[in-house]
């Protein structure tokens, strides 16, 4: 879909008296593929390689990651499900991102409205602070966003005094909407 297509859209939505606002309309965009290592580092919360990949694919669906990407597990010492001081994941994902012009094959984006708390997505609990603030800072740069607010309070060793709430918008491709956590 073209740029001027899609501001015209906007604008007739407008004026129809639509909820729509003239911010929530997407630039093109296309997927774009990122591939990273991740290693856990935690105090607090400890996990099996399977326990790490498993909360990693619940926040990247959350965040806006298409559907179908690879989080394999990497040189996990310790057997299946067992707990190991520094599980390790290799991702493989595609996250919206603006399209440059002439793109192939556009994608149906849009803003949605991403809150990582517990249980938010369900998988998340309150010991998966430091978790999520290792997510935050290597992780969450590769995603479109937008408005990140909030924060991460982690007390190494101690899960009741740790808490974590972010609140932020991805630019999410038409397939990852359906399982954003709003």
């Amino acid at each position: 879909m073209r740029w001027s297509l899609v501001v015209a859209l906007s604008g007739l939505l407008l004026s129809v008296g639509s909820p729509a606002r003239a911010a929530d309309v997407a630039a093109p965009a296309a997927w774009q593929r990122h591939e990273m290592e991740f290693v856990y580092l935690g105090f607090t919360t400890r996990y099996s390689c399977e326990g790490l990949r498993d909360k990693l694919r619940a926040l990247l669906l959350a965040s806006g990651a298409r559907p179908g990407m690879e989080v394999k597990i990497r040189g996990c010492p310790a057997g299946p499900g067992e707990v190991t001081e520094f599980p390790r994941v290799h991702m493989v994902f595609h996250a919206a991102a603006i399209a440059a012009a002439g793109t192939a094959e556009p994608v149906s984006a849009g803003w949605k409205r991403v809150t990582l708390a517990a249980r938010k997505p369900m998988a998340l609990e309150a010991g998966d602070c430091e978790l999520v603030e290792q997510f935050r800072d290597r992780v969450l740069p590769a995603f479109v966003t937008r408005g990140l607010e909030g924060e991460v309070h982690c007390v190494p060793h101690q899960i009741s005094g740790s808490s974590y709430r972010l609140r932020f918008e991805s630019l999410q491709g038409a397939a990852a909407g359906a399982a954003a956590t709003r």
